[in-house]
């Protein structure tokens, strides 16, 4: 979820009509009014550009260069690659982080799980 903040969003229109993040359109607008704008990004090749925000007056806003679609991280291995509650586990790939400075949580299917120490670029536990 991408929250955008800013004023005349709609531009004197009453909805948003169209958002996109670096020329790709979002998945979701979820919603919006003349000071934030809610959605949901789409995926995307990694890249920087602009974010544009349309409004059903065809008002347009723009802020260049604000958005970062970043590259997508690899999983090279976990271990052990079974367990149950308790079992400590070990993620190891690139770029886990993806572009941020932390990770807000993680998941094995619908479980979520305790990050144990300080998670890096590289490894998770």
């Amino acid at each position: 979820n991408v929250v955008i903040d800013g004023t005349n969003m709609l531009g004197g229109g009453t909805k948003v009509s169209n958002v996109t993040l670096a020329g790709v359109a979002v998945q979701e607008i979820s919603s919006a009014n003349d000071t934030l704008v809610a959605i949901v990004a789409a995926a995307s090749s990694p890249k920087v550009g602009d974010v544009v925000i349309v409004a059903d007056s065809g008002a347009l806003t723009s802020k260049v260069g604000a958005w970062t679609y970043a590259a997508a991280g690899q999983v090279a291995s976990i271990q052990p690659d079974s367990g149950q509650e308790g079992t400590k586990v070990t993620i190891k790939g690139s770029n886990l982080l993806l572009s941020g400075a932390s990770l807000a949580s993680v998941a094995f299917g619908n479980v979520q799980t305790a990050i144990v120490g300080t998670p890096s670029n590289t490894e998770v536990v």
